[in-house]
Formats: structure tokens, sequence, C-alpha cells
């Protein structure tokens, strides 16, 4: 007997899916770019305030690690950072020899800034939406990583295995 959940699967439409993830790649382009115009700053950059706010105090190579970048290019960011006072490095108070990348007050008060910017425009645009559409819209962001095989973070909180 086939299984009911590969049927569903077999049953899809390839060149359907295939539009489907390119218009979630236009889409999620298109949302960081205006962000990236609007704040100044780059994607990669954004990305790294967004998560030292969710787990301050990484490591170069942890940041590195997790954006899957050269230590080389996430020290180039990182310094692009500091040089605009958004984080810090300080020298780690259990192991020395590490170096982490903190956080300033300044670059919390941007990623918030960043972050309200999406919210209000999440919360202005979902009107039209059911509180059922508004459910399975959110759980299929929870579980994009699972859908698309990407690996939960080892450092963000609520994202590892």
């Amino acid at each position: 007997m086939r299984d009911p959940v590969r049927a569903r699967v077999d049953n899809l439409d390839r060149d359907k899916v295939e539009d489907l993830l390119f218009h979630l790649l236009r889409t999620f382009y298109q949302f960081e770019q205006i962000e990236v115009l609007e704040f100044d700053l780059s994607y990669e950059l954004i990305y790294i305030l967004k998560m030292l706010r969710r787990n301050d105090g990484m490591r170069i190579s942890d940041i590195a690690e997790e954006m899957k970048i050269k230590v080389f290019t996430a020290t180039r960011l990182a310094d692009q950072l500091e040089k605009r006072e958004l984080i810090k490095r300080k020298r780690d108070s259990v192991d020395k020899r590490n170096i982490l990348v903190t956080i300033t007050a300044k670059g919390k008060r941007i990623v918030k800034k960043i972050e309200d910017h999406a919210i209000n425009l999440i919360f202005g645009n979902m009107g039209s939406y059911s509180e059922d559409e508004i459910h399975v819209i959110f759980n299929t962001i929870k579980n994009l990583d699972h859908i698309l095989g990407v690996e939960p973070s080892k450092f963000l909180p609520g994202h590892s295995e």
C-alpha cells in the first residue's frame, strides 16, 4: 500500500513548486532590499545584528559558521559594524583567548527600528487574512527550515534540534 504522505508529495506539480520557490526568493530579496536601503546596512550586517540581539557574545568563528561564510569575511563584516559603533569586541571572561562580539545599545536601537519596520508592515498587510489563514502562514514560516532542509541553528536560542 502506498504511503499517503508520499502520494501527496508525488502529486505536486514540479513547475508550480519551482515558480513558488522563485516567488519566495524574489519576495525575500525585495523585502530585504527595502531594509538595506532604509537602514543603510547590507543584508549580512543586518543578519549579524539580529543574530547578536538573540545571542549576544558570539565568537567571530561562530558567526561565520552560522552564516556559512569564511572567518575572514565575518571579521570584515564585524569591522564594519564596529566602525559604526553597532557592535564591540571584548575578551571572554571564561576563556581569555576568545574574543566575543557583542551588540551595543546603538546596535540594539537599529535592530529595534528594523524589526519594528518589518512588524508594522506585516501587521498592516495581514488585515484581510482570517485567523486560520494567519495560523497556517505562521506555522509554515516556523517550519520553513525543515521544509527547505536547512539545519537548525546551533547558536540561536529556540532554533536548535
